[in-house]
């Protein structure tokens, strides 16, 4: 399992065995049923693996947009060629094999109608799996890394085998392994911890390093709120995995408790935001267990979207929840939550506590 990089030979390895090349395939139900059916891409990444799923990508044009991953690694070469192929197509991707449904059924592409199971994606298979715009672990499935090698030095480990040369086409692979996690908006640390594990070893991840790394993502997944320093007080602060929602609550000296949301995902939340400052049957907004009046709430434009501010006439109540233009309550009409922000509670009450004792001066 070789990475080739400007002339030189690097491994990725996970177990002796060797598995049959990766083989791509139409997987689950034959219904209607939302993201039910996928690709299945079960077997060792070789160098020619990404033109495998380029052919089956051509050739199934209509195929769901969700790659499920299950490989003991293979060509790192291979990996990031794949991973840089699953990211421009906008495929989603899974960690997990795929079982055969126990009538055979087949999906109406004649392949096996299947069902997911838990399954492991390894060293060059991880790499492959961070080009998903979407990345899931399932329950049970497994991630793992470890660093390159070279195969002359595993065999003769106390050898001097390499030149200056050598040495600098190892440092410029690892640059590169760097700049293609900074390209999947992965934190690079991941290299960090690839290199805690030794040839013959692997570093799996737990599930909540898979989070914190970004390696497993999902992008309107609201992360646990948190504190962040701000003019000598402290803000309670929480965002989607993708960075581009936020809300933020604290509390200022002069101007007391506020909660605000911006929303990136488009300029057109500028004229969102303002249509619904005024958008409520009962003339107010429901924030953290207060009601606030449309004169209490202003919009600002932000980097590329919009920020909406809420000013309220006190502290947030005993249990109030963090959620924004609720869906299906009685304070809004339909109309005006087409977009709602549920948040998080996690992390939420100790984080607004501190926050409420720590106000900052304006």
């Amino acid at each position: 399992m070789r990475l080739a990089l400007a002339g030189s030979i690097m491994l990725l390895t996970l177990s002796a065995a060797a598995a049959a090349p990766m083989r791509f395939e139409h997987a689950g139900s034959t219904g209607n049923c939302p993201g039910c059916s996928f690709v299945s891409g079960i077997g060792e990444i070789t160098d020619d693996t990404p033109a495998a799923f380029r052919d089956f990508m051509v050739s199934n044009p209509q195929a769901e947009k969700r790659l499920r991953l299950s490989s003991p690694g293979g060509s790192l070469l291979g990996g990031i060629a794949l991973g840089e192929m699953i990211r421009a197509g906008g495929y989603a991707t899974e960690i997990g094999t795929t079982l055969p449904f126990a009538d055979g059924s087949v999906t109406s592409a004649g392949t096996r109608g299947s069902e997911r199971s838990p399954g492991i994606c390894a060293s060059a298979c991880a790499y492959a799996f961070l080009g998903g715009v979407e990345r899931t672990i399932d329950v049970g499935s497994k991630i793992g890394f470890h660093r390159f090698y070279r195969e002359s030095a595993t065999a003769q480990p106390t050898a001097r085998l390499f030149t200056g040369a050598d040495l600098d086409i190892e440092q410029r692979t690892a640059a590169a392994l760097v700049l293609y996690l900074l390209r999947m908006d992965v934190d690079p640390r991941v290299a960090v911890v690839a290199s805690e594990a030794a040839p013959n070893e692997m570093r799996w991840l737990s599930d909540v390093e898979a989070s914190s790394l970004r390696v497993s993502f999902q992008p309107d997944k609201w992360q646990p709120w948190r504190l962040e320093p701000y003019k000598g007080g402290a803000l309670a602060v929480s965002e989607s995995q993708d960075r581009r929602i936020k809300m933020v609550i604290g509390c200022s000296r002069r101007q007391g408790t506020f909660m605000t949301l911006t929303d990136d995902t488009s300029a057109a939340m500028r004229q969102w935001f303002s249509q619904l400052r005024t958008c409520a049957f009962n003339g107010a907004h429901p924030v953290l267990g207060r009601q606030v009046n449309p004169d209490q709430v202003t919009v600002v434009p932000s980097s590329v979207g919009a920020t909406i501010r809420f000013r309220l006439p006190g502290r947030p109540a005993d249990g109030a929840p963090p959620t924004l233009f609720e869906k299906g309550g009685p304070d809004y009409p339909n109309a005006c939550t087409a977009t709602a922000y549920a948040g998080t509670t996690a992390g939420f009450g100790a984080a607004v506590s501190v926050a409420m004792r720590a106000c900052f001066a304006d």
